[in-house]
């Protein structure tokens, strides 16, 4: 069974990681709508504070629009997006996007939640692209580094300029592989 990572990276970067590079036997998660449906599972784990509408079994056009959104944050965080990948962000952002709405709970306190434009797949595609214009606009979208694991590849937000690692587990592995090949010298 393929494993499905899930980092608790912000949306874009979670979609992005669909696809990891430079892995060797990395799976496309978004390959089939088994794997991709396991990956919505596992996102929506991974995130309860973003309940986005709940997505019953995935059709292949959502499947096809997933890829399609996830090739074109690709190239818009890689800094040379085509004016077609630029489009696509946009229309999702336009179409789906989430918007914040206010409310006032029981007590009278005031609160803040989201409301959903789209259903399941669109609801999620709708906030990756809006996820994606906002690391544009903040600056951000520089400081998506894929992990320097040998055997990662998947890419995170680094919140310091020292960080390196996706994950503790992939810093852990390359230490030990330093430790090891380090030994085999001296010897």
């Amino acid at each position: 069974m393929v494993e499905v990572v899930v980092l608790g990276e912000r949306p874009v970067v979670e979609l992005v990681n669909t696809a990891p590079e430079g892995t060797g036997g990395a799976v496309d998660l978004l390959s089939d709508v088994d794997l991709a449906g396991r990956w919505l599972i596992a996102w929506a784990e991974a995130n309860p504070d973003e309940p986005f509408p709940r997505v019953p079994r995935l059709s292949e056009a959502e499947l096809e629009s997933m890829v399609l959104l996830r090739g074109a944050v690709e190239q818009v965080l890689g800094g040379s997006p085509r004016p077609s990948s630029l489009a696509v962000v946009n229309r999702y952002d336009s179409e789906a996007s989430p918007s914040w709405i206010l409310s006032v709970d029981g007590s009278g306190r005031l609160g803040v939640g989201r409301r959903w434009w789209g259903d399941g797949v669109e609801a999620l595609l709708g906030l990756v692209a809006s996820d994606c214009i906002d690391l544009v606009r903040s600056g951000m979208a520089g400081d998506v580094r894929r992990c320097d694991a040998p055997t990662c590849g998947l890419r995170f937000v680094a919140d310091h300029h020292r960080r390196r690692f996706c994950r503790p587990e992939c810093s852990h592995r390359a230490r030990q592989a330093a430790y090891h090949r380090r030994r085999l010298d001296d010897r």
